[in-house]
């Protein structure tokens, strides 16, 4: 936005909170206002029901959509599109665990590595005591077994299985928005990509597709040398702009809806369009009544 009057950003801001089509959404501040993320599988939805009803307005500069090519990080956590054999590797920056636990009062050193221990890559045979769900729950113990080793094994889509509520912790994500120079070709952007993910205080690696952007990268602020990564950004002669902004305000945790103060804390809301045309007076929406059965 174009350095919005505060009710303008405001007033989008709640439409973004209460759009819930939007799976995972953030305000921000510093080189741009917002970054949003949606499952969408129609392009038609995304560009009439998402952006359509604000795009135009005078306070709004520039959108950009960068579609994900390659997850490679999220949360500590190593994505399917990491390089090599390192799915579900937890990474921590030198130093970092430690300093969290200087930096908030909500989780000691030992609560951060039972955090971290939890997420250690391992098979799921390991991970939780299955005799004990099935009589807990009356669920049969190899069904949950193979269900779950389907969802976080094979298909890979459950990582990680335990999060750090970064807003609770007062800690705020820094993002930088990396575009490289158009002669760049595609294999040089995977290698950079993967180089950056290497470094292990940025706690989320993604590579764009198709997109006026290639690469953004998160590091929490207060347990980070951000002038340091900086730097090394800079090294880079193929990086042509970045954009920084830091995370104010969290919309969603994929779909989970973060928004305690109107009574929605984690009340999820599955945002996949698939066979549903939004372009349609009338027609179907992703919403879910507070308080429905």
């Amino acid at each position: 936005m174009k350095t919005p009057p505060p009710e303008a950003k405001a007033e989008l801001s709640e439409w973004f909170q209460n759009k819930d089509d939007i799976c995972t959404g953030y305000e921000c501040q510093g080189d741009f206002d917002f970054y949003n993320g949606n499952h969408m599988r129609v392009i038609d939805n995304l560009l009439y029901d998402v952006l359509e009803p604000w795009k135009n307005r005078p306070e709004v500069k520039y959108v950009h959509l960068c579609p994900i090519r390659r997850d490679l990080r999220e949360s500590h956590v190593n994505q399917f599109d990491c390089p090599g054999d390192g799915y579900r590797e937890v990474l921590w920056g030198p130093g970092q665990i430690e300093k969290l636990a200087q930096v908030q009062d909500k989780l000691d050193l030992p609560d951060l590595k039972i955090i971290q221990a939890l997420n250690a890559k391992r098979p799921m045979e390991d991970f939780f005591d299955f005799k004990v769900l099935a009589e807990v729950s009356g669920l049969d113990e190899k069904a949950m077994l193979d269900g779950i080793k389907e969802l976080v094994e094979v298909k890979r889509i459950i990582v990680p299985l335990f999060h750090l509520n970064f807003m609770k912790l007062d800690l705020t994500n820094r993002m930088f928005v990396i575009r490289l120079f158009q002669n760049i070709p595609c294999c040089r952007k995977a290698e950079i990509s993967d180089e950056l993910s290497a470094i292990k205080e940025f706690n989320t690696v993604k590579e764009f597709s198709d997109s006026f952007y290639d690469i953004i990268l998160w590091a929490y602020n207060e347990i980070t040398d951000i002038p340091a990564l900086r730097a090394k950004l800079n090294s880079y002669s193929e990086i042509e702009e970045i954009k920084e902004a830091d995370m104010t305000r969290m919309y969603r945790r994929w779909v989970c809806r973060l928004d305690d103060q109107n009574g929605y804390w984690e009340e999820c809301v599955f945002t996949d369009d698939f066979l549903q045309d939004r372009t349609q007076p009338g027609g179907p929406e992703c919403t879910i009544r507070k308080g429905a059965k």
